[in-house]
């Protein structure tokens, strides 16, 4: 399951010409595929919580609860695409 999206990791980032000049395309490529599976596992956390499924840590309700959701409040709308952003990742 990991070699598929390590392998092109890893070629794109060769690709890089400053990395690939600096001798650290396999660093690169396994800090952004560190990165892109915790945004994935992240993402897939809150697709649970969101669910209703609340046993694995419950600080996305305690968290949604505490912002008035309306169309006029901007704090709702950061919110919203801070819970959102993990998301994108996975697309």
């Amino acid at each position: 399951m990991f070699k598929e999206p390590a392998y092109w990791m890893y070629y794109f980032w060769s690709k890089n010409k400053r990395a690939r000049k600096d001798k650290a395309v396999i660093s690169n490529a396994t800090w952004t595929m560190a990165i892109l599976w915790f945004l994935n596992l992240t993402a897939l956390h809150l697709l649970f919580e969101a669910w209703g499924w609340d046993m694995l840590t419950g600080w996305f309700s305690s968290l949604t609860d505490k912002v008035e959701w309306s169309r006029f409040n901007p704090v709702a709308y950061l919110f919203a695409a801070a819970m959102l952003a993990p998301f994108i990742w996975i697309a």
